[in-house]
């Protein structure tokens, strides 16, 4: 099965009904990849989404059952190396994984 590392930027503009993320995220719904996160994404998502400028687009259950997606239909891994290669070095965790 194909694997795929989603940016934090993608799965907010799909939790806020964004038209070029949401076929990203019902893709991975419908099992069309597989998922691959770290731990370090996972806390990015979710000090993301916690941010009250979005936190009046969706509901508290709303990330909840993002957060029970990506529990049940992702593979967690534990990047073995730090990377320092992108020009903003939040997106390195994205690379890292």
């Amino acid at each position: 099965m194909l694997k795929a590392v989603v940016d934090t930027n993608l799965f907010v503009r799909a939790m806020l009904k964004g038209k070029t993320a949401l076929p990203l995220i019902i893709a991975w719904k419908k099992k069309r990849f597989k998922l691959v996160i770290s731990e370090a994404l996972v806390e990015e998502l979710f000090e993301v989404l916690a941010r009250p400028k979005f936190t009046k687009y969706f509901t508290s259950e709303d990330v909840r059952e993002l957060g029970i997606d990506i529990l049940e239909r992702s593979r967690l891994v534990d990047p073995e190396e730090k990377i320092d290669l992108c020009r903003d070095p939040k997106d390195n965790i994205v690379l890292a994984t």
